[in-house]
């Protein structure tokens, strides 16, 4: 068995994502959306309008990033403050998403912990960064917790399944030392 990696992911460099990343950034979450099934959205519901405004407010308020090589993206990862101004000491709204022929090689570790960094270093402070996960998405449940994230609280019931089924919702929290 061949363990390199795929030419896709071979030098693949983190970045900081901009405004023209918009519809590049859209067809990736689409692809995850419709292939995976792994974002809260389904793929109809994630546009360039809305990928611009969740940009916009990263860049404000937030952080996001995107990892690519070969000139496309392969991950991307935002997230931030929600409104009022009370919240603004909590990143949330967090969407990770890796495309499906990238996954298991690391590229959602190296766009969360590049989140994680950029939140030690946000103005105002961040104290916390949270995320919503499937309670189905065990390998993602894993991932977060080896970065440090707890699960606080459940919510039963929260999700309906593209085939109807309901699923419940994680919480999970990061703390910033």
């Amino acid at each position: 068995m061949n363990s390199a990696r795929p030419p896709e992911s071979r030098g693949a460099q983190l970045r900081q994502a901009h405004l023209e990343d918009a519809p590049q950034f859209t067809a990736l979450l689409q692809e995850v959306a419709r292939e995976m099934g792994a974002l809260a959205r389904r793929a109809e519901e994630i546009d360039k309008a809305y990928l611009r405004a969740a940009l916009k407010a990263a860049a404000t308020r937030g952080c996001a990033l995107v990892i690519e090589a070969e000139g496309a993206l392969l991950g991307s990862i935002f997230t931030y403050a929600p409104e009022p101004a009370l919240f603004h000491r909590c990143w949330s709204n967090t969407t990770l998403a890796v495309i499906p022929k990238a996954q298991g090689q690391g590229l959602g570790r190296r766009l969360m912990e590049g989140v994680l960094a950029a939140g030690r270093e946000a103005t105002p402070p961040i104290d916390r960064l949270e995320l919503f996960v499937r309670a189905s998405n065990v390998s993602a449940q894993g991932l977060y917790e080896r970065l440090g994230f707890r699960q606080e609280g459940v919510l039963k019931q929260r999700l309906r399944t593209p085939e109807g089924a309901l699923e419940d919702d994680q919480l999970w929290a990061y703390y910033y030392p």
